[in-house]
């Protein structure tokens, strides 16, 4: 398992809004679809509202850096990566 200090590596696949512009009928603008996003980084916490990853973080985690914070009910799957740490020759 990837690890960054205690944060696991984890995928969190959730629901964008769209934006869209421009002279169109009201029947082609009801077919804007959402827009599915994945996003990974490291769980940095997790409760009822949001989902928070971060992008980067020290060796120990006692410092990190970029976060990107997801509304729970936004996301559609979250996924702990369980892959073996690749080997630096």
């Amino acid at each position: 398992m990837i690890r960054a200090g205690k944060y696991r590596a984890t995928l969190v696949t959730w629901l964008d809004a769209v934006s869209d512009g421009g002279w169109k009928s009201p029947e082609a603008y009801k077919k804007t679809s959402l827009i599915k996003c994945k996003s990974l980084g490291f769980l940095l916490s997790m409760d009822k509202e949001r989902v928070i990853l971060v992008q980067q973080a020290t060796h120990d985690a006692v410092t990190v850096s970029d976060s990107v914070t997801i509304p729970r009910k936004a996301v559609v799957s979250i996924e702990v990566l369980d892959v073996e740490k690749p080997k630096v020759r």
